[in-house]
């Protein structure tokens, strides 16, 4: 697919514009294998597993690892080829509907090509501030121990979303550094707010990590207090009742000279004693507030 770039994104071409091509690998192997530094491309297409740029005195190459927001485990991989599959081609296809501008050039569209597909990011990032509230209500309210698996869940996600903006953040670092001076000051200065973009976003996600964190300890400390809670009243069962074990295994000797095995009232009393010992030991633990 080939789009021509002037004062807007088109599909018929005009004299002087811009070329954008959307390939496979295949074809580009086939159209570009013997240009400048088309060896860089071609090796980033083979191995396309984080965000990467090369700058050189006439050409921009790299690669893109993008997470789709539906299902972070899904991967949009692209690389580019700069010179004076279908998610790219959607990109350029809203840009089209939307793009005009009378500062045109390669580097301004790889720009706001990186701006679209980061745009609705901060929203994106209030959605899961927004699933980590929903957790720490459930936690506060409604625990349970399917909760656990929430978080880690959650945590993961975040995790890949940071590896993510990091790439991209060195992505665009090198390109506003423009040692290269492939870039005009104009160009660069847009890319320099780009890496200021991003690294709010890359504040909010570590802001998010950090709530998670927030919300994992806070989970552990419900399980702790659970747990305590369940060790406490076996504790207070165990206090209760080993008295009485005492007593059980005692006349459980049947010694002959034991007077209470002879006397009629014995069953009795020690049916009294052992009621006696219980209450006080209640009373006992009550004061030592064991409940």
């Amino acid at each position: 697919m080939r789009y021509y770039l002037e004062k807007e994104i088109t599909n018929s071409y005009k004299e002087g514009s811009l070329i954008i091509d959307i390939l496979s690998k295949e074809d580009f192997i086939n159209q570009y294998q013997k240009e400048n530094h088309a060896n860089h491309v071609i090796r980033h297409i083979g191995d396309i597993m984080y965000c990467k740029v090369e700058l050189f005195y006439d050409v921009i190459c790299g690669a893109f690892v993008i997470p789709d927001k539906k299902d972070l485990k899904i991967k949009h991989c692209f690389s580019f080829y700069l010179t004076e599959q279908d998610y790219v081609m959607k990109l350029i296809e809203k840009m089209k509907d939307t793009y005009t501008n009378n500062r045109l050039s390669l580097n301004k569209f790889f720009h706001d090509l990186i701006f679209l597909i980061t745009v609705d990011d901060g929203m994106y990032l209030q959605e899961y501030a927004d699933r980590l509230q929903v957790i720490e209500d459930k936690i506060a309210f409604n625990f349970n121990s399917q909760i656990n698996n929430e978080i880690i869940l959650l945590r993961k996600e975040l995790l890949i979303l940071n590896s993510y903006y990091n790439q991209l953040g060195d992505m665009i670092d090198i390109l506003s550094d423009n040692e290269s001076d492939f870039l005009n000051d104009y160009e660069c200065h847009l890319f320099s707010m780009q890496a200021r973009r991003i690294d709010r976003l890359d504040n909010q996600l570590n802001a998010l990590k950090d709530y998670s964190l927030q919300i994992k300890e806070m989970y552990q400390n419900k399980i702790d207090t659970h747990q305590n809670k369940i060790m406490t009243v076996l504790t207070v069962a165990t206090t209760i009742f080993f008295p009485l074990s005492i007593i059980t295994g005692w006349y459980g000797m049947n010694f002959k000279n034991m007077p209470e095995l002879n006397n009629p009232y014995g069953y009795i009393i020690v049916i009294g004693a052992s009621i006696l010992v219980v209450i006080i030991e209640m009373l006992i633990l009550k004061k030592k507030k064991f409940f």
